[in-house]
């Protein structure tokens, strides 16, 4: 029997059974590749004929660069991609230029030689130099421009910080990716991904009745993984100051 279901009943089949854990952590591995999710989102779209070749209206080149741009939206709002990188502290230094192009900074590791491994807090460069006293050590952070600050920068006994070593976590930019590359972002949100580039094809194909029911899907997705991805606010200048 060739006939099919219509597009809207099977977007609602694979989101009934696609039962992914509510609380699944948000650092697990993805073995799916691109090509991988826009084959997914062809079955969705209906976008293969009884032939075997692909529909015309959406070419392998657009299909790519609509994951792409969808991993790229899942990563940008979740934080579910980290990088690190590290930086040499002078005393004479407070903000160090981030050498990779970023999102926003997630944390920032203090490390003094052998002896001192903890996490900053998370402050405000509006504190710098309020009530810092004999502190032993670096005890905050804060994102500028383009770069990340620390402070105090004298210990206790008023000795440089010179060669000591700060290691920052943060979500890089999203770096494009071929159809044989493996999907950056944890599995659990694979369907997201399909549900962003099925709704990008359905706005070209200007379907934009099925187009809402997609934008639905995503939506109700993107609920079920908010516990993966809630901020912790950075401290009010109050609370740096007078901690």
């Amino acid at each position: 029997m060739n006939r099919k279901f219509p597009l809207i009943i099977v977007l609602f089949l694979v989101l009934f059974f696609s039962c992914h854990s509510l609380f699944a952590a948000s650092r697990s591995t993805n073995d799916k590749t691109v090509a991988d999710l826009v084959a997914e989102s062809r079955y969705l779209l209906d976008a293969i004929t009884e032939s075997g070749t692909t529909d015309p209206m959406f070419p392998d080149a657009f299909m790519e660069v609509w994951v792409n741009n969808g991993i790229k939206n899942v990563a940008s709002w979740t934080h579910c991609v980290e990088d690190s990188e590290r930086h040499i502290l002078n005393s004479g230094t407070s903000e160090y230029a981030m050498t990779s192009n970023y999102i926003t900074i997630k944390k920032v590791m203090y490390q003094s030689g052998a002896t001192d491994y903890k996490s900053l807090t998370h402050g405000t460069d509006d504190a710098r130099g309020k009530n810092e006293g004999n502190v032993a050590h670096p005890e905050f952070w804060y994102e500028g421009i383009g770069t990340v600050g620390v402070y105090p920068l004298q210990d206790a006994e008023y000795t440089t910080v010179t060669g000591n070593t700060i290691y920052v976590t943060f979500v890089p930019t999203h770096t494009t990716l071929a159809a044989g590359d493996t999907v950056t972002t944890p599995q659990q949100y694979n369907d997201l991904i399909v549900y962003y580039t099925v709704a990008k094809a359905l706005f070209k194909d200007r379907k934009l009745t099925a187009l809402r029911v997609v934008m639905e899907l995503y939506a109700m997705e993107a609920d079920r993984y908010r516990q993966d991805f809630i901020y912790k606010p950075k401290k009010s200048l109050d609370e740096v100051v007078n901690q």
